[in-house]
């Protein structure tokens, strides 16, 4: 559970108490709540009685229900204020006292530290004030009318608990815990407390202002309801990582989770290589200026090397990060390579020409970093440049890395275009040299043609990793490797015990897997928001939809409006020690479902949208809404009638752009149209076609993925003049739908219920049936 502001952030698990931070710094934790009942001479946590948790964008909010008395908490954290609050609602028949408990932190996260913090009652303030003796730092717990209930010395952070008790009168009650403070004196401290009378409009305004950013940018309206709030949610995720640091300003962290005895707030400082990849999808749905701030932000740390750090402690500038924390600072070496693609991308993305003349110089700079980490291949030499793929294991200092290459190559050609838009012709020859060298270097050591399909790297000895793992993905999912090749690899992987139901794991079933391993065995979405999108890629359209799908459950079931860094690759659970709120979670999903499922791709230089739908067979209907392509704002409604499809597009800035449109047809991903079609859309346009024949597609509802015996898979087709014979196997507990002309009957071996959903699509579900034959006949 969190409430999170740009400033501070309150956050704990259920039961375990919250902990409050003000960026850089951790106030306090385990705070939590008991109640002491007069009439039954009883103490209890409040959460014995809890009724309900509410997750909104702005609070959380937790009901208890008692037979005397009704309590609401909110935790909340301002938009932009150093500092949260609990905000009590009481409605009770007796009177009770509230009991409000906490240990005192006031430290600043790892790996910096203060010392001689010190904590006394206040009774000027109704609470405790922490600070320490050079008045830099300080904290204020309160609430009005709060008494002291601890016994607790001035020195003594004990492990017991410092607390204060609420009186509570029969009747309608009000109570407000404030935990302000930070980077500041005692007397900033006190200064904050002023907020408190203006709370219920902080309130109003974090609630308007996450609603404004839900209208202005991208919105999908679909079938699939877990999709829908996945969308909506995904954004806020997104959004709620740009936080502001007093000494470094604003930039998109990784993640957030509670810190427990430590300092580390899950990963709540900043990542270049997280904030990178989470640009993807954030250009994506519109946010292009929190992906410029987070740009500029990482461009301000730019060593002269031209590299792009990995990470920067929120406690930089309170301590020494470059120089004494340089081993972390510069761990990576696929960071700048992300970096790279990340501002090439936002280019294509905005059409921002200041910006790369901004930037010019820096990017070159970065580019040019990589010429020392190369060699003769092109290729990054990992052992030289920093980790890549793997963060742990024997295997993590590799040679070359089909990862690691595989991004910069991506980045390359995406800055090739932003420099040709450009007229920088001698910046084009050289990146084309580097592309064509690096591709061919990519296809001849990381291609095995026995196995049929890439691997993930070469050791110092020129061996080949003999394990089959989801990385190649990435540089699939950019489209930058043989297109032949790149299906024949995903073939594998799709259908390899790489799988399980809820996504891919990070390397098959070998000597070296383990199921809570955080580089072998355990699932990432992070690496499944790009294998969806390489599936898509190489029209594996019904696999990739499943990985989506699968991400999306793995949302709805942890019910917290994110998604946990990790998985284990035996159990559907997320591992005890994964970040709750890991932002690369959600962005490689995001991105998959915008370019993947539905399909967009934006190049404002040359006012371009390329429409390429994927979506699910049964969906009748869906709008993508506010689509930004350039200077202009579109809207698509998709309608489906049967076999019959519509798509209808309106510009409603009226200002033209061009449209590239690739329909594809439900089965298996063939192209509709012989060759895309392209249109000027000014104001309104529609296209309409129909599909003939008998078309099938599995959806993977319950398909347990993960041994190479038990996939789904079509072994016949017989056609005759009169009638259609589908053959399968190993369809047990799956989904088929057909579209199926006018003037057929449909028949199952074995005897199963087939629904009729509409004219022409029919549903069969397989449940408890392994081998299925369907035949069509006309009547």
């Amino acid at each position: 559970m969190e409430s999170i502001g740009k400033r501070s952030c309150m956050m704990g698990f259920f039961g375990q108490g919250w902990e409050v931070w003000s960026w850089p710094v951790k106030l306090i934790a385990n705070l939590k709540t008991s109640v002491w009942i007069p009439k039954t001479m009883d103490t209890h946590d409040l959460t014995l009685f809890t009724n309900d948790i509410v997750f909104r964008p702005e609070i959380v909010k937790i009901s208890y229900a008692h037979p005397l008395f009704e309590l609401e908490e909110r935790a909340f954290a301002p938009i932009d204020f150093p500092g949260c609050f609990l905000i009590y609602d009481v409605n009770a028949s007796t009177d009770l006292e509230m009991i409000v408990s906490f240990k005192p932190e006031l430290n600043l996260m790892w790996p910096g530290a203060i010392g001689g913090q010190y904590c006394h009652w206040s009774d000027s303030l109704n609470g405790f004030l922490i600070s320490e003796p050079t008045d830099s730092f300080s904290a204020i717990v309160r609430s009005v009318g709060a008494i002291k209930y601890s016994k607790e010395g001035d020195h003594a952070f004990s492990d017991n608990p410092h607390t204060f008790k609420l009186h509570v009168s029969r009747g309608v009650n009000r109570f407000v815990v404030s935990i302000v403070g930070g980077a500041m004196g005692k007397k900033a401290c006190q200064e904050l407390l002023k907020i408190e009378e203006g709370l219920d409009q902080e309130i109003e305004k974090a609630n308007e202002h996450y609603r404004n950013y839900s209208s202005s940018t991208l919105r999908i309206e679909t079938p699939d309801e877990e999709l829908n709030e996945f969308f909506e949610w995904g954004k806020l995720s997104m959004l709620k990582g740009l936080i502001e640091n007093p000494n470094l300003g604003e930039g998109l962290i990784a993640g957030v989770g509670p810190s427990g005895k430590s300092t580390r707030a899950g990963f709540a400082w900043f990542f270049a290589g997280d904030a990178s990849i989470n640009s993807l999808s954030i250009c994506g749905f519109n946010d292009v200026e929190t992906v410029k701030k987070s740009l500029a932000f990482y461009f301000s740390f730019q060593n002269e090397e031209g590299r792009i750090p990995h990470e920067i402690s929120q406690s930089h500038g309170f301590i020494d990060w470059f120089n004494k924390y340089k081993g972390f600072a510069f761990l990576h070496a696929d960071t700048t390579a992300w970096f790279l693609l990340a501002c090439a991308n936002y280019v294509l993305h905005t059409g921002d020409t200041k910006f790369v003349e901004e930037y010019r110089e820096k990017i070159l700079k970065a580019l040019k970093f990589y010429d020392s980490l190369c060699d003769e291949t092109g290729l990054i030499v990992n052992y030289r440049a920093g980790l890549g793929a793997l963060e742990i294991s024997d295997f993590r200092r590799s040679k070359y890395e089909i990862y690691t290459s595989g991004i910069y190559l991506a980045a390359m050609k995406k800055l090739e275009r932003v420099f040709e838009r450009m007229g920088e012709e001698e910046v084009c020859r050289e990146l084309r040299e580097k592309i064509e060298k690096v591709e061919t270097s990519i296809e001849r050591f990381f291609w095995d043609e026995v196995k049929g399909s890439y691997f993930l790297s070469i050791n110092a000895s020129d061996q080949l990793f003999p394990y089959l793992t989801p990385w190649p993905a990435f540089p699939i999912s950019f489209g930058v490797l043989d297109p032949d090749r790149s299906k024949r690899s995903m073939r594998k992987m799709l259908r390899s015990d790489v799988m399980t139901r809820w996504g891919a794991r990070s390397i098959d079933v070998c000597e070296h897997y383990d199921p809570i391993n955080y580089n072998l065995g355990s699932v990432w979405y992070f690496i499944n928001g790009f294998v969806a999108k390489a599936a898509y890629e190489t029209d594996h359209i019904l696999e990739g939809w499943q990985i989506v799908k699968a991400a999306l459950r793995a949302f709805s079931e942890e019910n917290s409006t994110h998604l946990s860094e990790l998985f284990s690759g035996d159990v559907f659970a997320p591992i005890i020690t994964a970040v709750p709120h890991q932002l690369f979670s959600v962005g490689p999903i995001l991105w998959s479902v915008m370019e993947g499922t539905f399909g967009l791709e934006v190049d404002a230089f040359e006012k371009i949208l390329r429409f390429r739908p994927r979506v699910p067979i049964h969906w009748e209907r869906f709008v993508i809404d506010n689509l930004k392509v350039a200077d202009s704002t579109v809207r698509i409604e998709f309608v489906r009638k049967g076999k019959s499809f519509e798509y209808r597009f309106k510009n409603l800035s009226r200002k033209p752009i061009k449209v590239t449109f690739e329909p594809k047809k439900p089965r298996f991903g063939e192209i509709v149209a012989e060759t895309p079609f392209e249109f000027v859309l000014e104001d309104e346009f529609s296209v309409r076609y129909n599909l003939q024949g008998i078309d099938y597609a599995l959806e993977y509802t319950n398909l347990k993925f993960g041994l190479s015996n038990a996939k789904p898979a079509i072994l016949s087709e017989i056609k005759s003049e009169n009638s259609f014979r589908l053959e399968c196997e190993n369809v047990n507990d799956s989904v088929i739908y057909f579209f199926c002309p006018e003037g057929f009957a449909v028949r199952t071996e074995p005897d199963l219920t087939v629904s009729r959903l509409d004219d022409f699509l029919y549903r069969v579900e397989t449940t408890g049936t392994k081998n299925l034959k369907i035949t069509f006949r006309k009547i």
